[in-house]
């Protein structure tokens, strides 16, 4: 989460409102934080750790969408045209 928080900061601190700038470097960062590791504990990775990644990637979306917390992710990953970071991992 350290690292979301740090693009949410230095996103702020730059001014940079475009959707396009802040997913880029969601994926170029968090993500690749996130799934640091993945190829060899990909299988053993418990259902608690998954929801714990997959929360991280839904607090950035309903904040970047303006949406409360309680919408569904499914239909936001549908609405941006992206992938659960789970299927990444696989």
């Amino acid at each position: 989460r350290y690292n979301y928080y740090m693009i949410e900061h230095q996103c702020n601190q730059s001014d940079t409102q475009g959707w396009e700038v802040r997913l880029m470097l969601f994926n170029a960062i968090v993500v690749q934080v996130l799934l640091y590791g993945v190829e060899v504990l990909g299988g053993t990775i418990i259902v608690s750790a998954r929801n714990e990644i997959e929360k991280i990637q839904k607090m950035f979306l309903c904040r970047q969408l303006g949406v409360k917390f309680s919408t569904s992710y499914p239909i936001m990953l549908l609405e941006i045209g992206a992938r659960p970071i789970e299927i990444l991992a696989m």
